[in-house]
């Protein structure tokens, strides 16, 4: 009878931690928002690429490398699949905040559909952004989290602030 009660502790504490690492990469890091939206400046620099998630899948380690410029008008994205130019808008004062994504510059062309999605920083200074490209404007809607799964087809990207960056942060 010991035996068994022992096994079913070991059991069910297998399976937390296994819930855990599911809710772990659904979110890349599940950690609180730093206090306050998302604002240009605060966003501003050179970022590297940590993780990424793509419809609740990791991407693999060859995409998990690159970086992202960030300034007042533009974020650029340099990885292996090329170099992606967008222009952005903040919206609102929400956390995370709502960004408006436009491609304006990528191996593919410009202009391609506008992305809604959600950015924010966690507590630790990594920035995160999730986004799902629609087929027209009108069916794009910002998603209701920055948690990426199967049914959201949501992608997040998680990124730290490039070592000289971090220390002109604000």
């Amino acid at each position: 009878m010991k035996n068994f009660w022992l096994l079913s502790i070991l059991g069910l504490s297998l399976i937390a931690i296994g819930l855990c690492d599911v809710l772990h990469s659904r979110v890349i890091g599940a950690e609180p928002e730093a206090p306050g939206p998302v604002t240009v400046d605060s966003i501003k620099g050179e970022w590297e690429l940590v993780a990424g998630l793509k419809s609740g899948k990791s991407i693999s380690a060859e995409r998990a490398k690159g970086k992202a410029i960030i300034t007042a008008e533009t974020i650029t994205l340099e990885h292996e699949a090329g170099r992606f130019v967008m222009s952005y808008k903040l919206q609102g004062s929400d956390i995370p905040t709502k960004i408006d994504l436009q491609i304006v510059d990528s191996p593919f062309g410009a202009g391609q559909n506008e992305v809604k999605g959600l950015i924010r920083i966690t507590k630790s200074g990594q920035l995160q952004i999730g986004y799902r490209f629609a087929p027209s404007l009108q069916d794009a809607e910002y998603p209701p989290r920055l948690e990426s799964t199967e049914a959201s087809g949501l992608s997040v990207y998680r990124f730290k602030r490039k070592a000289a960056d971090a220390q002109a942060a604000p």
